[in-house]
Formats: structure tokens, C-alpha cells, sequence
């Protein structure tokens, strides 16, 4: 403490107008005993009178106790015994009410002496009057306010005339003759103690708090200690408001006791007690370690507190429970006592009970205590779930005005901030309405902080995936916001703009809304905020331009935006003056030209030209990062996304020439050998620009650092199995250190890197194919995918892997496989998944995908998807062409070798060798005729492709002739290089594909020299097909509105087993639907189905039917048909058909008549009406399966619905169509629904008749041999797909040994004559099917309409009658 000498200017000079001398004689007086009394008298009456405390001033006062040894002879008398002691007590007083005499005082210490010994020895004594005056004496001195004097009286004497003072109102009887000197001491004490040196010197000197307790435990039923009692709980209340004192005197002995019994009375004069007690509670609760002491330890008193709250709100109650809740309020501004406060039985219903109460005027109290409480996450999902909470706050917000609303709207903000409240918190009723209201107030100091706080309410609850949607389609919301934040700037509405920004940043959080956000209002909404942005000069605007900032940057990254955002260009030169200035608006700009850069197929035209140079602008970023990437700023940094930007921008071939002149290569070269997320970026950036280009400049350092390739394919990898998700300990993910990347980038390196040979090895080798394949399975399929791209939405992904699979089917020059003619299928072998859905059958659906065909961008991958399939295809013909072929060669050999033996054979051996050698023959021809329509068909795209790229390179020579910008011109220089290099690539494909032709052909027509012996069998076939045709003939005639021949198989992927031959049927969850063709019974569609069990209970007369055709064509026609999936070994196809038909008959409780009427297809009975009823109703069944649109399209994108002269319809194959027409004279078919390759085919169809073509064989294709015929293309610079070439389009040709000949392949007359006899003979058989088809299309229509159906005790359809 301050030692007194240094408190008080000992050397102060009497005012001029007193007059030293003056009193003199009083002096002497004084010092005479017998004149003693009279002259302590005469002080008294020199001092004032003793009305005058503190109205009038005395100008004797100071000079009285200036006057030389005076005052020292009042204070001996003071000390001492006798007469004059009262009116020496008095004079002190009245002296003390001068304020210069008062500071005197305080240092004066034989006076402090003498009153501490006045106290002691009369306070309990029937002169307590005389200890009165002292008392009232110190309370004059310790009443100034610079709590110089009250230090002094506290450290005087050594604590004697504390002491003294205790004695007065501790040590003195309780009754109306002591109140006052207990009162006044008491005084004196509060005065003290209200000075903070005061407090803990008080609290510290010894005897002083029991003494305040013993008065507090005395109890107010006296009615003399009423007064001393609020007094002495005064003393306590300020002694505890230190933060030295908080502590020790929540630990003091007894005092909480004491505590605990003033708040628990009820009397009428323990009022103020008790509003006090709560003070004195309230400020040693306002203490770091305090509070959780309470609530651990002293339940009793806890409960006493919630239970003052609780009570019945009264006039006379209210100080106390406001005290009550400022008590609460400071426990619960501990962060780890809210959720136990929260917990504390009573709490909350208190708290809610006032804000419930419209009366309660404590609720001002209780919502501070909540908006602390609400603070504790753990506990806001229990308090929103209170039925009477959130609508009393609600109710508050919307009808109260000042400190009540902006408490409730508080801690409604907090509430919200908890993910599970943030939905419920929106579709409460009201919640949205009145915060609107809020918000648009008027502004003025009274309504600020309340719209702030409301927009802060819509900022939490807008924090999650499903509410933006929804508060964007809130009626009248998304104006309330932007008409807040395009107001001007002003420190007024600041926060609130800010806020109402912060929103719109979280409304365009979620990929679902940045399209609807970006489009609001007609684009108004986004123009407003740029408003916002281009303001970041305006003082009060800089945090709400960022934030603008912010928002536009979630909006940018959605490809939908990209393009209509970098189409402003007021708005993207903006963003490029901004990435040459610093900080916060630079970075936010360089991450939002990166986003806008992911659409680089569409945006990098618009990039590369934006005013500013902006290529420019983002290498010298990434320049000035330096080359090692160890020092460059990790996540956000502005070096970082302006590399995302080079990567993304690199993605769109549009760039590469503008980016290698550039010279982004070399930039990116120091980087791309390190090991870190930004080299990984730096190695896609130089794969997407020189990846494809074995002269391109730095692409050495690819080729000879494999290892940043091998990052690539680990991108790859990491990205399809999601591993760099972000939700590892601490935000990180450990098992990947690059962090996420969409899907399409690691897979546009792929495609970029597969068109080089010197990576198409190393590429398979690592796996990359399979991957592709999962790739394209997850989209054709819609499995996997996430938000980092794949499945079934992403087509881009899909599109650039079907790409790679197509520059990875042509093997490299000099590989392994570079002269196999079957290398397409070999690598689809070898390196695909075989776990997955086999590849050409993905194709098939992929170039049916809707997603795909109706794509802007992506639609011309279905060309690269047909070309592979075609591929696969053509591989695995050549393959099978060359062992048909080999067969053909061993059997010629081996006859040779018989004939030289002069083996002498008799006839039928020799017939039978001849047939035998002649069914080889057939076979291989069929499978060279079927390479070449493959291979012409490849050949014809590579045409269309080659037109375009002539007429291409045409356009840049003559651009190149125009340009006159030396920068310009090296980039068109650059265009033109790659185009020539691409083009040169595709002549030679088409080279390669021509030899091969070639070869082709050649062997074609060798073999067609032997068809002189099919003859022999055609007599027999075709008895056979009229003893088959007798038995069905009854069954088929008129309409077929879905196909009539269908079977079941087992699922994709899976295998039949000889034990379990038909358990697919009824013991499988998955089966396949084959759809024949009714031209020759091979299969021309399939769907994958579930439930075959089920399927066969609806539809199993159907089903009959086909395997009974099959059973025909095999068994009774001897024709040559097949499955479209392997059967066991051991297992040959009249076993299989026999044992499905078993199934049918014998394994759902068909009864004698129903088995009976199925049977009569097998023997040839006509139907009676009983077999068209469940027959029809099975078509019927099958009707509504095709009745789906997508099954309808895949149905007819490979069969053709076709009507004859007679009225018949069938359904036949795209390839079979032909053939079909010419069996049944093709000037009389009409197309009744059409295959969409076959749109250009008119309804009629008319077939030549000079040179009849070659029937398609009647041998089935399997899944991976069928041809899909495309629309004819032809090409035009605008639109490649839609218009005619520069040239007219010539006949179509075809390569003999490298000399252009007439597709017919007819060199000699002989050969023409040749070939005549044979397709006169195939015509034969084709006209034995049509009769057979026709038989059988009578049987289905009869069946196609199901009739009511009479009662039974049992059906056939398992109950369904």
C-alpha cells in the first residue's frame, strides 16, 4: 500500500483569509484545567454549528485546526478520561467537514490514536455517543473519493483503527441504544472498503470477516440490526469484487453458510438482505475457478438460486431475481460449467419460465444466462428440442425491441450453429418470416445490432447441404439480402452487409445451388455482387468485398457458371487487375480464375484473350515462387492456385499451341522432378501440353523421369477409391499426400499420355487400363462416384477414359504387338478387369447412354466408343478368321496327303468328307465376310476423320498466310505442327486398316471357289423346315407389339454348371433376357432382370415359346442356331432346351390341363381357348416390361418391327434386315418401328435385283461379335455430323493388293456365276425360314390380348389367375 506520506501534501499554507493567532487564546485556555471545559466549549462553538454536516462551509474550520497547538490539545482531551471528551468527540466531527481538514485528518495519527482508543474503551459504554461522534468523524474522512484517505485510516496505527471500528459493530451490545454507533462503524467500513486497495487490504486483516459474518449470522428478527446487517453484507458484496479476494472468500469459513440463510429467508425485512447476499454471490462467482466449485459442491445453495428465478414474477421479487440470473450469468460465463449448469435440475424451465412470461420483466436477466449457456455445442440440439424455447424467442425477437430482441436473436444464433438444428431451425414455423422482418427494419442505432444479429441467425442456418436450396427458393429472402449489401458503405450498415455477404457465401457452398445462385433474379443477384467487389477501395466496404469475393469464387466452381462468368468481361478484366495487387482480393482472384479455368473446353478462348495478358500474369506468380517447392506457401497460397490455373487451362487442346509458346513447359520443368502436391500438378500440366507429342519441346523429361507419370497413375488410382478425402486426423488424410483432384484430370494425362508410343507400354503395365474400365463400368452403371467425379453423372470422366481404351487398343510401332492384326482384343484380354462387366458390352451401352448422346461436349466420344467396340470386334474375328482359316488349310493338307496314299474311299465317304470339308469352308467365310464388313466400316469413319482434318489444316495454312502479329502467328504455327502430326497418326491407322483389308479379301475370294458342294444339303434342310413349320403353324398370325421369342440365361458374368444346369431360373437373384430375332432365332438384345423366379411364374408360356423355336430350329431343321452364353462341358444344346422347357412344365404346379395346353406346341395341336388365355396373358406380362422407355429404346436400337404384304409383324435384327426383305420380297415390307441407326431406311423397302447380295449367315453372334451399323456421316467444317464433305461423297470402295477394284470382288465370270448358284440356293433356305417364322407368328398373335379368365382352383401364375 502507499505509505501516507506519500498520500497527502504535508506542507499545504492556510487559506490567506484565516489568520494565524487568531484562536490563540483558546490554546491557552485549553491548557488551563479549570478553564478546560469552557474552552473546549468555545472550540466547539469556533467549529460550526452542529447542523452544518456538509450544506454550509465554516471559515473557521481549517483555521481552527491550523491554529499552533490547539487541535493538539482537543485530541489530548479526546484520549483522555473525562468531562470534556464528548464535546472533543463533537468538535472533531464538525471540524471533519471541512475537505481540506479531512485529508489533515487522515494523517494525523495521535488523532487517529486517540479516537481508536476513544472507541474501544466507550462503545460498549453508556457513552457510546462519544464513539458515535468519532465514528461519524472517520466516516467524513474516509468519504473522498480518491481513496487516499481510506488507505490511510485502513494502514494507521497498524490496523488500530480497524480494529477499533469491528469493536464498534461486533463487539457492542444490539440494541437501540448501540444501532447508531454499530450503523456509523459500519459506515466507515463500506466507505473503506469501496477503494480496491481497500478491498483486499480489509478482507486480509484479520478479524474482519468473522466480525462481518457474526453481524450477518445475528440475523434480522432485532430490528436494531437491520441497517448494521445490510451494511455489513454492503461491506462483503464490495470486499468481493476483487479479483484477489473472489477466491479465498468463496473458501472463507461459514461465509456461504451465512449466504445460504439470508437468500433462504422470507421475511419482508430480509429483502434487501437477500438481493445483496445474491450480489455478494455474484461477484465471487465472477472467478476463473469459482463457479464449478459451486456447482460441485454447494447443490443446496444452487438450488436456492434456480428456485428464486423460478418464482412467480411479483414487484417485490424482481431485484432479487435479476441478482439471481446476474449470479447464473457468471457461472455460465465459464466455458466448462455450461453444459453441467445447462444439466442442473430446475435450470432450464426457469429460464424458459420467464421468457415464456410477457409480464416477466427479468427476462433482460435470464437471456444473457441463455446466451452464455447456448454457448456449450453439446447442449443446443436438447435446448431447440424444448417445446416452449424456440417460439418464446421467436415471439421476443419479433415483438420486442432493444436489449430483449437482440438477446433472443443471440442466442437463436447459436442454436442454429449445430448441425443437427440447422433444418429444423429453417422449417420452424416463423423462424425465416421474422428474421426477414428483422432485417429489413429500418436502420438506426436501435435496430443495428438486431439486424446484424438476425443475418448472423440465416449465416448458421444456412451452414448445411440442405438448407441454401431451400432459403434461395424462400419467398422474399434472397431480395432481403441483396437489398442490404448493395447499399453504399457506410460504418453504420458495415457488419450488417458483411453479414448478409457471409450468407450468400454459404448459400453458394453446396454444388447443388451455385447454378440457381449464379442465375437468381436473371443474373441481377450476381451483378450485385460484383457491384460489391469492384468497390474494395471504399473504407467501410474492404471485409464485404472480399466476401463478395468469396461468394463469386463457390459460384465459379461450377462448370455450368464458368461459361457465362468468363464471358463478362468487364467482370474477368477485373479479376485480372486484381491478381496484380496483394493480399486477400488477389488470392480470391487467382482462385476464381482457376475454377473458371476447370472448364477449359469452353472457357480458355476467353481466357487466353481477356484484356491483361492473363497467361502472363499467372506463370509470373508461379515464377516468382521460385523452383523450390519446399519453399513456396502451403494450401491456399496465391503460387498454388495459379499453378491449378496453368494445370486446368492446359486441359483444352484450344490451349496448348498459346501455352508451349509460351513457354510453360520450361516453367513448369524444375518442378515437375520434385516430390510434393504442386509437382504432381506440374507433371499434369506437361502431360496434358507435350504428353502426346514425342517431339514436343521438355518431353524428354517425361520419358526419362517415369516417376511423375507414376504420380499421374497414382492420382488416378487415389481419386477413384476417394483416399485424399480430407477426413483424417486433423482435416488430413494419411494413406495420400496429394491431396483431391476431380477424376477428369488424372484421366485427360491418361488419354494425352496413350496417344504416344512410349507410353502406351508403360501405361498398361501399371494397370491404367483396368482402371479405365472401372471408369467406364461406374458410369455405364452408375456405381461408385462421389464428389470428386465418376459414376453415372460424369460424363466427361467417362468420355476421356473411353478415349484412352481407344488410343491404348492400337499397340505401339514397335511393341510386341505391333504386327498382330488381333492386338485390340489381346489387350482388352490381357489387361482389363475380368471381375467387371465385360468391356465390349459396356461400350454397347455407353454409345446408347442418353447422358452421353444428348452432351454438348462429350457426344463425340460415342465415335470413339464405336470405333473401339469395333476394334474388340474386328480383333476377334480376325483371330477367329485366321482359325477358321488354318482349319480350312490342315483339312485341304490332309486331303492331299489321303488322295497321294491312293486311299480308295467309297462314295458316301467321300461325300461325307466333302461336306465335311465344305461345312469348314462355310465357316471361315462367314467370319472373313463378317472382318470385312467391320473393317469397312472402320475404314469409312477414319475417312470422315481424315476429311476433317485436310480441311483443318487447309484453314490454318491460309490463317497462317493472314497473320500479321509475330506472337500470333508462332502460336498458328504451332496449331498447324500438332494438326499435321495427328493427321499423319490417322493416315497411318488407315493404312494399316487397308493392308489388312486387303488381306481379307484375298482370302475371300479363295475361299469362295468352294461353294459348289452347299447344295447337297439344301433338299434335306428344307423338308425339315416344313415338317417343323406343320407343327406351329396354328399358333402365329397378325400384330406383334413386342417380340415373340424370348429366353432366359444366367447373369452377366456368371457360368452354368452341368449339376445346377437351370437353378439360375429359380434359385438366382439376377438372370439375362434374350430377345431372338424371328429372321434366324440368334440373339439381338439382352437385359439384365431380377427375380427370375417371378419371372417365370408371369411369363413362363413365353418363355416356352422360344425355347420350343429353339428346339425346332436345332432338332427339326437341323438349322445351325446357338446360345448366347457358354454351357458346361458335356452339356450340348438339345440338353439345355430340353431341361428349360422340363423346368417350366414341371417346377411352378402346372396341372394335367395347363401342361396338356403347353405341350400342344411341341406336337402341333391347335390351341384351344383355355392355351390363348395363358399364353396371351404372358405376352401381356412382357408388354409391360418393354413399356419402360429405355428398354424400348435399347430394343429398338438393335431390332426393327417389320409388316409383310400378309399382315405379319416380327421383330428382326438391324443385321438380319436385309436378308429378311429379300426372303419375302422386299417391295412389300414396311418398317412399323424403326432401329434409330436405321432412320435414313424408308418404310418400304426395295432391294436390287440384278446382283443379288449375300445373306447374313444364320449362325448367331455372340455379344462381342455383333455389329452395330451406324447413320451415315458425312463431314462439314461447321458441323462434322450433319452436312456433306467439300467433295461429293464417292462410291464406296475397297483395297485389292493396293489397287482400287469394284467392291463386288468379281474378277472373273466364272467366279460371278459362282457366286450366283450359291446365293440362289441361300435364297432357297431364306424363303424355308420365312414360311417357318410366318407359322409361328400365327401362334403369338393369337396370344397377344389375354381374355377374362374363368375360375380354377389353381393357376399357372401362381394365383394370379
Amino acid at each position: 500500500l502507499v505509505p501516507p506520506s506519500q498520500l497527502f501534501n504535508t506542507g499545504s499554507t492556510p487559506s490567506p483569509k484565516h489568520t494565524m493567532g487568531k484562536f490563540q487564546h483558546l490554546t491557552l485556555q485549553l491548557g488551563d484545567p479549570a478553564a478546560q471545559q469552557a474552552g473546549i466549549d468555545a472550540v466547539l462553538n469556533a467549529s460550526g454549528p452542529a447542523t452544518n454536516i456538509a450544506a454550509e462551509v465554516n471559515v473557521n474550520e481549517l483555521a481552527v485546526y491550523q491554529e499552533p497547538g490547539l487541535f493538539d490539545e482537543v485530541v489530548k482531551i479526546l484520549g483522555s478520561p473525562g468531562e470534556g471528551r464528548a464535546s472533543a468527540a463533537e468538535a472533531v466531527f464538525r471540524l471533519s467537514r471541512n475537505d481540506e481538514v479531512k485529508a489533515l485528518m487522515a494523517q494525523n495519527s495521535p488523532l487517529l490514536a486517540a479516537i481508536s482508543t476513544t472507541l474501544l474503551s466507550v462503545a460498549n459504554t453508556a457513552e457510546h455517543y462519544i464513539a458515535t461522534n468519532c465514528c461519524l468523524c472517520l466516516q467524513n474522512v474516509s468519504f473522498p473519493a480518491d481513496g487516499k484517505n481510506r488507505i490511510a485510516l485502513m494502514q494507521a496505527n497498524d490496523g488500530k483503527v480497524i480494529e477499533a471500528l469491528c469493536h464498534c459493530f461486533a463487539g457492542v451490545q444490539v440494541d437501540d441504544g448501540h444501532k447508531r454507533v454499530r450503523e456509523t462503524s459500519l459506515s466507515v467500513l463500506g466507505n473503506m472498503v469501496i477503494t480496491p486497495d481497500c478491498k483486499k487490504g480489509l478482507f486480509e486483516i484479520p478479524g474482519v470477516v468473522q466480525k462481518l459474518l457474526s453481524c450477518v449470522d445475528f440475523g434480522d428478527r432485532e430490528i436494531n440490526n437491520v441497517l448494521a446487517r445490510e451494511k455489513a453484507l454492503i461491506m462483503l458484496k464490495n470486499m468481493a469484487n476483487h479479483a484477489d479476494t473472489k477466491a479465498p472468500m468463496f473458501d472463507f469459513p461459514g461465509l456461504l453458510s451465512s449466504l445460504m440463510s439470508v437468500v433462504s429467508q422470507t421475511l419482508s425485512a430480509s429483502k434487501t438482505h437477500k438481493e445483496i447476499a445474491l450480489q455478494i454471490l455474484q461477484n465471487i462467482v465472477n472467478h476463473a475457478s469459482t463457479p464449478m466449485k459451486l456447482l460441485d459442491e454447494h447443490s443446496d445453495l444452487m438450488g436456492t438460486i434456480i428456485s428464486i428465478v423460478a418464482a412467480r414474477a411479483t414487484s417485490n421479487n424482481e431485484t432479487a431475481r435479476t441478482n439471481a440470473c446476474l449470479v447464473l450469468q457468471n457461472i455460465s460465463f465459464i466455458e466448462p460449467c455450461r453444459e453441467k449448469l445447462y444439466n442442473y435440475p430446475g435450470f432450464f424451465e426457469a429460464l424458459v419460465s420467464v421468457l415464456s412470461n410477457e409480464e416477466d420483466t427479468v427476462k433482460k436477466n435470464a437471456l444473457p444466462v441463455l446466451l452464455n449457456t447456448s454457448m456449450a455445442t453439446t447442449v443446443r440440439v436438447s435446448m431447440f428440442k424444448h417445446r416452449a424455447f424456440i417460439p418464446s424467442l421467436v415471439k421476443l425477437a419479433s415483438n420486442e425491441t432493444g436489449v430483449v430482441r437482440e438477446k433472443s436473436l443471440s442466442v437463436l444464433r447459436n442454436v442454429a450453429n449445430h448441425e443437427e438444428t440447422k433444418s429444423p431451425m429453417f422449417e420452424h414455423p416463423e423462424m425465416i418470416d421474422t428474421l426477414m422482418g428483422v432485417i429489413n427494419t429500418p436502420l438506426d442505432d436501435t435496430t443495428k445490432l438486431a439486424r446484424e444479429t438476425a443475418l448472423a441467425v440465416i449465416q448458421n442456418i444456412s451452414n448445411n447441404d440442405v438448407n441454401p436450396s431451400r432459403l434461395i427458393a424462400k419467398e422474399g429472402l434472397m431480395n432481403t439480402l441483396y437489398d442490404v449489401f448493395r447499399q453504399s458503405a457506410t460504418e453504420k450498415n458495415k457488419v450488417a452487409r458483411e453479414n448478409s455477404l457471409l450468407v450468400c457465401q454459404n448459400l453458394s457452398f453446396p454444388n447443388t445451388t451455385r447454378a440457381p445462385l449464379f442465375q437468381f433474379d436473371n443474373g441481377r443477384f450476381f451483378d450485385a455482387i460484383l457491384d460489391v467487389m469492384y468497390d474494395e477501395s471504399n473504407e467501410h466496404n474492404k471485409v464485404a468485398s472480399e466476401k463478395a469475393l468469396a461468394t463469386i469464387a463457390n459460384m465459379s466452381n461450377k462448370k455450368e457458371n464458368n461459361l457465362p462468368m468468363v464471358q463478362n468481361s468487364r467482370f474477368i478484366n477485373k479479376l485480372v487487375e486484381l491478381c496484380r495487387t496483394t493480399g486477400e482480393p488477389k488470392r480470391q482472384s487467382i482462385n476464381i480464375l482457376a475454377k473458371i479455368a476447370a472448364g477449359a473446353l469452353f472457357t480458355a478462348p476467353y481466357l487466353l484473350r481477356a484484356k491483361g495478358d492473363l497467361l502472363s500474369v499467372m506463370m509470373a506468380v508461379v515464377r516468382d515462387a521460385g523452383t523450390d517447392l519446399k519453399k513456396w506457401k502451403k494450401g491456399n497460397s496465391n503460387e498454388f492456385w495459379a499453378l491449378t490455373f496453368l494445370m486446368n487451362l492446359a486441359q483444352a487442346e484450344f490451349s496448348v499451341p498459346y501455352m508451349r509458346v509460351a513457354n510453360v513447359t520450361k516453367l513448369m520443368a524444375p518442378l515437375v522432378s520434385q516430390t510434393s502436391k504442386e509437382s504432381l500438378q506440374a507433371s499434369a500440366t506437361v502431360a496434358y501440353l507435350v504428353g502426346g507429342d514425342e517431339d514436343g519441346e521438355i518431353y524428354d523429361l517425361l520419358s526419362s523421369n517415369l516417376s511423375s507419370i507414376d504420380r499421374i497413375i497414382d492420382l488416378l488410382e487415389n481419386t477413384l477409391n476417394c483416399k485424399g478425402d480430407g477426413k483424417g486426423e486433423n482435416g488430413k488424410n494419411l494413406d495420400y499426400g496429394y491431396g483431391v483432384f476431380p477424376l477428369h484430370s488424372p484421366l485427360r494425362a491418361v488419354k494425352v499420355l496413350a496417344k504416344t508410343d512410349g507410353f502406351k507400354s508403360y501405361l498398361l503395365d501399371k494397370g491404367v487400363y483396368a482402371k479405365l474400365h472401372r471408369c467406364l463400368r461406374d458410369f455405364v452403371e452408375s456405381t461408385g462416384g462421389g464428389y470428386v467425379g465418376g459414376g453415372g453423372e460424369d460424363v466427361e470422366s467417362a468420355s476421356l477414359a473411353v478415349d484412352a481404351l481407344l488410343e491404348l487398343s492400337y499397340p505401339s510401332k514397335n511393341g510386341e504387338l505391333a504386327n498382330d492384326k488381333s492386338a485390340a482384343l489381346h489387350i482388352v484380354e490381357k489387361f482389363s478387369d475380368s471381375n467387371m462387366t465385360s468391356m465390349p458390352s459396356l461400350l454397347e451401352q455407353y454409345e446408347m447412354n442418353y447422358k452421353v448422346k444428348t452432351s454438348e461436349f462429350f457426344s463425340s466420344s460415342v465415335m470413339s466408343a464405336n470405333s473401339l467396340s469395333n476394334r474388340i470386334n474386328l480383333s476377334s474375328a480376325t483371330k477367329t478368321t485366321e482359325m477358321a482359316a488354318k482349319m480350312w488349310k490342315m483339312a485341304t493338307m490332309k486331303k492331299q496327303a489321303s488322295l497321294k496314299e491312293g486311299l480308295d474311299r467309297n462314295k458316301q465317304a467321300s461325300i461325307e468328307e466333302r461336306q465335311a470339308e465344305d461345312v469348314q469352308n462355310e465357316e471361315a467365310k462367314t467370319k472373313i465376310e463378317e472382318a470385312t464388313r467391320l473393317m469397312e466400316k472402320q475404314q469409312k469413319q477414319f475417312q470422315i476423320e481424315q476429311q476433317k482434318r485436310e480441311h483443318d489444316l487447309k484453314v490454318l495454312e491460309q490463317a497462317l498466310k493472314n497473320e500479321k502479329d509475330s506472337n500470333q502467328r508462332k502460336i498458328v504455327e504451332m496449331q498447324k505442327a500438332l494438326a499435321e502430326k495427328e493427321n499423319a497418326k490417322n493416315v497411318f491407322r488407315a493404312d494399316d486398316l487397308a493392308q489388312q483389308l486387303n488381306s481379307m479379301k484375298e482370302l475371300l475370294l479363295s475361299l469362295h471357289t468352294k461353294t459348289d458342294n452347299i447344295a447337297l444339303d439344301v433338299q434335306e434342310v428344307k423338308g425339315a423346315m416344313k415338317q417343323a413349320l406343320s407343327s406351329l403353324e396354328n399358333f402365329f398370325t397378325g400384330e406383334s407389339p413386342v417380340p415373340r421369342y424370348i429366353i432366359m440365361g444366367p447373369a452377366r458374368g456368371t457360368t452354368l454348371s452341368k449339376d445346377g444346369l437351370m437353378s439360375f431360373m429359380t434359385k438366382k437373384q439376377t438372370a439375362t433376357l434374350h430377345v431372338l430375332c424371328s429372321y434366324d432365332l440368334s440373339t439381338a438384345v439382352s437385359f439384365d432382370i431380377s427375380e427370375p423366379a417371378s419371372w417365370i411364374r408371369d411369363c413362363a408360356p413365353a418363355l416356352r415359346v422360344g425355347l420350343t423355336a429353339l428346339k425346332f430350329a436345332a432338332i427339326g431343321a437341323k438349322l445351325t442356331v446357338g446360345l448366347p452364353f457358354p454351357l458346361p462341358e458335356g452339356v450340348d444344346l438339345e440338353m439345355f432346351l430340353g431341361a428349360g422347357i422340363s423346368q417350366i412344365d414341371g417346377s411352378f404346379g402346372l396341372d394335367t390341363d395347363e401342361s396338356k395346353i403347353l405341350k400342344e406346341i411341341d406336337s402341333g395341336g391347335r390351341p384351344n381357348q383355355r392355351g390363348m388365355e395363358i399364353t396371351g396373358a404372358a405376352y401381356a406380362k412382357l408388354k409391360e416390361f418393354f413399356a419402360d422407355p429405355e428398354k424400348m429404346r435399347k430394343l429398338t436400337r438393335t431390332m426393327d418391327k417389320v409388316r409383310n404384304k400378309t399382315g405379319k409383324e416380327e421383330w428382326i435384327s438391324v443385321r438380319n434386315l436385309d436378308a429378311y426383305c429379300e426372303a419375302n420380297s422386299s417391295e412389300e415390307v414396311e418398317i412399323v418401328v424403326a432401329s434409330p441407326i436405321k432412320q435414313s431406311r424408308p418404310s418400304s423397302m426395295s432391294m436390287p435385283t440384278a446382283v443379288p447380295t449375300m445373306p447374313t449367315p444364320s449362325a448367331p453372334l455372340t455379344p462381342s461379335e455383333v455389329v452395330r451399323e451406324e447413320p451415315e456421316i458425312t463431314y462439314s467444317p461447321t458441323n462434322p455430323a450433319s452436312s456433306s464433305p467439300p467433295n461429293p461423297p464417292q462410291p464406296r470402295q475397297s483395297f485389292d493388293g493396293g489397287v482400287r477394284t469394284d467392291q463386288s470382288l468379281t474378277h472373273t465370270r466364272e467366279i460371278l456365276e459362282l457366286k450366283m448358284e450359291v446365293m440362289s440356293l441361300k435364297a432357297e433356305m431364306a424363303g424355308m425360314r420365312r414360311e417357318f417364322a410366318q407359322g409361328m407368328a400365327a401362334i403369338l398373335t393369337k396370344l397377344e390380348a389375354p381374355t377374362p379368365k374363368p375360375k380354377r382352383k389353381k393357376s399357372f401364375f401362381g394365383g394370379l389367375g
